[in-house]
């Protein structure tokens, strides 16, 4: 994020929601930078907005990126949509649930995200964080956080666990896998 040269570019007009080809624009962008916090505050303070499909959102919650995380849900410059899905119905807590970034999805659910929906594959973030092998000793806290907070989604994949025991206590037997 050069900060100089957005603030440059905006003032010169240059729209601030112009999308590329994929649909994602500078917001998007900003949000996968490494200092991206700060130019997403910047982009938002002149109404950046993020593009369609896949989000600069979804992407700062699949690498985890907290600083960008909170600075797009604590913006004092418009809503945005903690629940909103790609194109295939995947949310930012299905990505951040997908690679374990347990502090996103708490800050993900403290934003009202639905531990619930479900993406066109069927998977809910549940699902998604299960699937991805985060339930073992190492990664139990997203499970267990997405379940604390109300998921409830029957899980539909066969998960090869070594030993039962690896699932989540007094979770286990919604998690236990249906393999038949």
């Amino acid at each position: 994020g050069h900060l100089g040269v957005i603030h440059a570019l905006i003032a010169a007009g240059a729209p601030v929601n112009v999308q590329d080809s994929r649909g994602r624009t500078p917001l998007d962008w900003a949000a996968v930078a490494a200092m991206g916090h700060f130019a997403a505050k910047l982009l938002l303070s002149f109404g950046g907005s993020l593009g369609v499909g896949r989000s600069g959102m979804d992407y700062a919650a699949a690498i985890g990126n907290i600083r960008v995380m909170s600075t797009l849900l604590q913006n004092d410059h418009g809503a945005i949509n903690v629940n909103r899905a790609d194109l295939g119905g995947r949310t930012s807590l299905h990505f951040a649930a997908a690679f374990g970034r347990t502090l996103v999805i708490r800050k993900l659910l403290e934003a009202r995200a639905d531990p619930n929906s479900v993406a066109r594959d069927g998977g809910s973030p549940l699902h998604w964080a299960v699937a991805s092998g985060h339930f073992d000793a190492v990664y139990r806290r997203p499970v267990a956080v997405l379940v604390a907070h109300g998921s409830h989604q029957p899980l539909r994949f066969c998960v090869v666990v070594r030993d039962p025991a690896e699932l989540p206590g007094e979770h286990r037997e919604q998690l236990r896998p249906a393999c038949k």
